[in-house]
C-alpha cells in the first residue's frame, strides 16, 4: 500500500502533465498566417480587360490567374499573402534587359579630341580588347583610297558611331555619320560594311554576350604615303581612327599646267594621260560623265 506522501506526489505530477496538454492545444488552436504561393505559367497582361469579366462572377484577379494558365512561361508570385503582419497583394514578372542590348557611349562621336586621346590607348575599360582589335582589322582591311577620290578632291573626314552585334557583324540600327563629303561617307561606309558582314570566329566573339556600340574616325589625306602602313595598336578603348594617304593631287582646271609639269618633263608619255583626265574633268562639269554615280546612288550618301 502506497504512502499518503507516494499519493500526493502522483497526483501533482499528473497534474503538472494535465496542464502541459491543454496549454499545447490552446496554443495550437491559435490561427495561423499563411504564405501562399503559386506557379503561373504566363506573366500577368499589363491591363485586364473587364469586358471578359463581366456577368462571370470571377474577380480580376482570378481572370488574371486563369489567363496565366494558357500561356508559357513560367514564374514565381505572391497573391494575397499576409506577411508579417503586413497585406500584399501583387503579380510582377522577372524582367531584364536582352543579351543584344548595349550601352550607348558618352562621348560625342564627332568630337576630334576623343580620337586623339582615346584611339589606341592602353588603359581598357572593359575584356574587349581583342574584339576591338578584330573590328579594327576587318574595316582597315576593305579601306582603301582610290586614285580618282583623290583626282576629283575628295580629302576630308568622316566620323561614324556604329553598332556590332557580339559576333562582330554589323548592325544597321543607331548608325550615326557625319562628314562634310557625301562621296567619302559612302567611300568610308562601304568598307565598314563590307568587313563586318560576316561573323568573327568563336574565341574572338564579344566576351560580353551584348552588342557594342563603336566610334570611328575615317582620314582621308594628300601627303606622305608612309602613314598608310601606322596603324592603330592599342585598343582599351571602343574608338578606331583609320588614315588614308595619296601623293596624286587633284586634276587642275588649267590646260597648259596639266601638260606641263615635273613629272611630264622628265615623262612626256605622261602628257597623254593627264590629257584624258582633264576632258573627263570637262565633261563631269559638263554633266556628261560621273565617275561617283554608284556613289550617289548608294543608301548611304544621305544619310
Amino acid at each position: 500500500m502506497k504512502t499518503p506522501q507516494w499519493l500526493g506526489l502522483s497526483i501533482a505530477i499528473h497534474g503538472l502533465a494535465l496542464g502541459a496538454v491543454f496549454l499545447f492545444e490552446f496554443k495550437n488552436s491559435t490561427p495561423q498566417q499563411v504564405v501562399e504561393f503559386e506557379i503561373q505559367s504566363a506573366p500577368v497582361a499589363a491591363s485586364f480587360k473587364q469586358n471578359k469579366n463581366h456577368g462571370t462572377g470571377k474577380s480580376s484577379a482570378q481572370t488574371a490567374v486563369a489567363n496565366n494558365n494558357s500561356g508559357k512561361g513560367k514564374k514565381v508570385s505572391l497573391k494575397g499573402t499576409d506577411l508579417f503582419g503586413q497585406q500584399y497583394s501583387f503579380n510582377q514578372a522577372d524582367t531584364g534587359s536582352g543579351s543584344g542590348d548595349a550601352a550607348a557611349p558618352t562621348t560625342d562621336f564627332t568630337d576630334r579630341q576623343n580620337y586623339i586621346f582615346d584611339a589606341g590607348s592602353m588603359l581598357a575599360d572593359t575584356d574587349q580588347w581583342e574584339f576591338y582589335r578584330q573590328v579594327f582589322e576587318r574595316i582597315d582591311s576593305q579601306l582603301v583610297f582610290d586614285s580618282i577620290l583623290a583626282q576629283y578632291n575628295h580629302f576630308g573626314n568622316v566620323f561614324v558611331e556604329f553598332e556590332v552585334d557580339a559576333q562582330g557583324r554589323f548592325v544597321d540600327h543607331r548608325l550615326k555619320i557625319s562628314s562634310d563629303d557625301s562621296v567619302l561617307k559612302v567611300h568610308s561606309m562601304r568598307a565598314l560594311r563590307k568587313g563586318l558582314k560576316e561573323p568573327f570566329r568563336k574565341e574572338k566573339w564579344n566576351p560580353s554576350g551584348k552588342n557594342a556600340i563603336l566610334q570611328a574616325h575615317f582620314e582621308f589625306l594628300h601627303g606622305d604615303t608612309a602613314i598608310n602602313f601606322k596603324k592603330q595598336k592599342e585598343f582599351g578603348k571602343a574608338i578606331f581612327v583609320f588614315k588614308r594617304a595619296t601623293i596624286e593631287g587633284p586634276i587642275t582646271n588649267d590646260i597648259v599646267d596639266t601638260v606641263v609639269s615635273k613629272e611630264t618633263i622628265i615623262n612626256p608619255y605622261l602628257i597623254g594621260e593627264r590629257l584624258e583626265k582633264y576632258n573627263k574633268k570637262k565633261r563631269l562639269k559638263a554633266g556628261e560623265y560621273d565617275p561617283f554615280a554608284s556613289y550617289r546612288n548608294d543608301p548611304d550618301y544621305n544619310l
